[in-house]
């Protein structure tokens, strides 16, 4: 069955339609629309598509967002706590300081997105994918990375405490600054990241990991250690 197409027009017919189908908003299809304090609580946008949506202090709390596709949309400060996002594909996109909470992200792909400051706290990762997204100064507590694969991923003056990079290889990704108390690597492939400057207390939490001879050496330097 093909979806129903709304172009350009945004609040006012997503609202008539919310008002028509109730809270069943699945298999749509939005194509330059702009929403701004708009409510989407618990609505189901299931296999919908999203293209060059601008949302402004807009909330997803509850709401089932698998399978839907977001192409080049803005959503700043969104809400997206406790979202059914499974299989959900996010790209070209700017959902920076969004909040996550509770989130269900199995399988949901960020691809070229701006996520910086955003907050991912109590989500479900597994086979979640990042490639080429900036996540600056997240908060990411806790979060389960296991044996993902990170493309061009700035976690730079990220909140990483007790996230789980164990067998994880990273590839042109950065973790300057970052803060990384008990977060665990082993056996996580970091040659393809840049961890910033360290000092040998740094060092131990990537015990287990697999590093280069360069990063080897610059963590001799920065304990003070003349390489040869």
């Amino acid at each position: 069955m093909e979806s129903k197409k709304i172009i350009g027009q945004g609040a006012v017919a997503l609202s008539s339609l919310l008002a028509v189908q109730g809270r069943n908003c699945s298999e749509m299809h939005f194509v330059d629309c702009q929403f701004a304090d708009m409510d989407f609580l618990d609505v189901d946008f299931s296999g919908s598509r999203f293209e060059n949506c601008h949302f402004t202090a807009c909330r997803f709390d509850g709401s089932d967002l698998s399978d839907s596709i977001w192409h080049k949309c803005q959503a700043i400060g969104g809400y997206f706590c406790d979202v059914n996002a499974t299989d959900a594909r996010f790209t070209r996109g700017n959902f920076s300081n969004t909040d996550w909470t509770g989130a269900t992200l199995t399988s949901t792909a960020f691809e070229d997105c701006k996520l910086i400051g955003g907050h991912f706290e109590r989500v479900s990762t597994y086979g979640m994918v990042l490639r080429q997204c900036r996540l600056a100064s997240a908060f990411l507590r806790g979060i389960s990375f296991y044996k993902s694969q990170l493309d061009e991923v700035d976690f730079s003056d990220a909140d990483l405490d007790g996230a789980d990079f164990q067998k994880a290889v990273f590839v042109n990704c950065s973790l300057r600054q970052a803060a990384l108390a008990t977060a665990k690597f082993a056996g996580a492939d970091l040659r393809g990241c840049d961890l910033g400057p360290l000092s040998l207390t740094d060092a131990r939490q990537f015990r287990q990991a697999v590093i280069s001879h360069n990063q080897a050496a610059d963590l001799l330097r920065g304990i003070g250690l003349v390489v040869m």
